[in-house]
């Protein structure tokens, strides 16, 4: 696609420029789209101002997510984050009858592992985490954010653990996926379940859920230590809760799955913590993002780019943008065991501050970029529609946001140098333009 702008014959007079150290490039990406007689005029810069901060992250849409999130993480950097979730239940069987005088010998809670997020330099803190009643509807179809609590009432469970995310274990003398396994409060089960057998409250999923509205997975809130973020998978068969009770005559087992895809509904919460921390400290003043800036997923941070004389670009004459990346280098020293978001993604904003899709996002993720390399450690991201359509008066520059991609599934973070003029490994905005004729 060719981009073509009307010509005014001037090279580099830019009142109260910005950057300007322009130069030929060896670098041919980009050349494909110019007519060959173009190609002689293109020029490459690095050099345009950047203003770059760290911001809170919007409320995420968290309903129904491919990961459910639990757990808790504590270092010096970003301070105290946890995940916690709440999910429907539905019965594997309606109209159950436990029979005479049913006693719960066993509830076991057991949630199928999909991975985990953090300091993988120190050995797994153990953690505990706690089960409660769900007290408030939730409601399938409906959207659901990270900020929103849902109510709550009785504790049903418990238990310290600590978490292993690669080992099999043995259920019922068989082995099964890792997952993990909570045993929780077995009078409150023969009280709530097994005694309404033969009650329309189990007949069926509906009745059954609109009685047991569902249950509350959360760290507890005194833990003082925690370096994992656990990543749970409740569409898994392996996730169920299951009680196992005798009556005067047998035993049995009811079976209660997290069937996200049909007839349950998740929704995961989200709190982040930054007191007495890097991250506080440039949330109160902003310049200090001059340096370094935060990205984190779980709705935590996001980092504000801004080009305050981007537009200086239309004072060059008649040029067509090539190409535009934003070139964003890892702190390596503010690495530790957490390894940096494995990917970040550029969001536009609009007059109202809002997130927006920018014109690349409507691109393929190879044209988009933003994967981490770990041997340069850089993100690159391709923002060059972006950077056209702001130059054009397409779109208005109110400038960019940088988040991690996936931040409702994922638990990491990364730290990055800010676009200071003088900072090392700064950030950049690298681009390649052609001067028409």
């Amino acid at each position: 696609m060719n981009y073509y702008f009307n010509k005014t014959a001037q090279v580099l007079s830019v009142a109260g420029l910005l950057f300007w150290n322009a130069c030929k490039d060896p670098n041919t990406a980009g050349l494909e789209v110019l007519p060959a007689n173009d190609a002689l005029n293109v020029v490459y810069s690095d050099t345009a101002s950047l203003i770059t901060f760290t911001v809170r992250e919007d409320s995420l849409t968290s309903t129904n997510n491919s990961a459910n999130l639990a757990g808790t993480c504590i270092d010096n950097i970003f301070g105290l984050s946890r995940a916690g979730f709440y999910t429907k239940l539905t019965p594997l069987k309606l109209s159950p009858n436990f029979g005479v005088e049913p006693q719960a010998d066993s509830v076991v809670l057991s949630l199928a592992y999909l991975g985990e997020y953090g300091d993988t330099s120190e050995a797994v803190l153990p953690q505990r985490f706690n089960v409660y009643q769900v007290t408030e509807d939730i409601i399938r179809d409906t959207i659901y954010y990270s900020s929103r609590k849902i109510a709550y009432g009785t504790l049903t469970g418990s238990e310290v653990f600590t978490p292993n995310i690669k080992d099999s274990v043995l259920v019922e003398g068989q082995k099964e996926a890792p997952q993990l396994r909570l045993r929780l409060d077995t009078a409150f089960f023969r009280n709530y379940i097994l005694s309404q057998s033969g009650q329309v409250t189990l007949g069926s999923v509906t009745a059954f859920q609109n009685y047991f509205k569902g249950i509350y997975v959360t760290p507890d809130t005194t833990n003082t230590v925690g370096n994992r973020i656990l990543y749970f998978n409740l569409a898994s068969t392996v996730s169920k809760l299951k009680i196992y009770y005798h009556n005067e005559i047998d035993t049995g087992v009811y079976d209660l799955n997290m069937d996200i895809k049909t007839t349950s509904v998740s929704v995961n919460h989200f709190y982040h913590n930054y007191v007495g921390t890097p991250v506080e400290m440039q949330l109160i003043d902003s310049n200090l993002g001059n340096s370094q800036v935060f990205v984190q997923a779980m709705a935590g941070l996001k980092t504000k780019i801004k080009f305050p004389f981007l537009k200086n670009y239309n004072d060059i004459g008649r040029i067509a943008i090539n190409k535009a990346e934003l070139m964003i280098t890892v702190d390596q020293t503010q690495i530790s065991g957490y390894h940096p978001a494995s990917q970040l993604a550029v969001q536009g904003i609009d007059s109202a501050g809002v997130s927006v899709f920018t014109a690349d996002y409507f691109e393929s993720i190879d044209f988009r970029g933003g994967e981490y390399d770990a041997t340069s450690g850089v993100y690159k991201t391709n923002i060059t529609r972006h950077i056209q359509n702001v130059l054009t008066g397409k779109t208005e520059d109110y400038g960019l946001y940088l988040v991690v991609y996936g931040g409702s599934v994922f638990a990491n973070r990364s730290v990055m140098f800010g676009g200071g003029p003088f900072v090392p490994g700064r950030m950049k905005l690298q681009i390649t333009y052609s001067l028409l004729n």
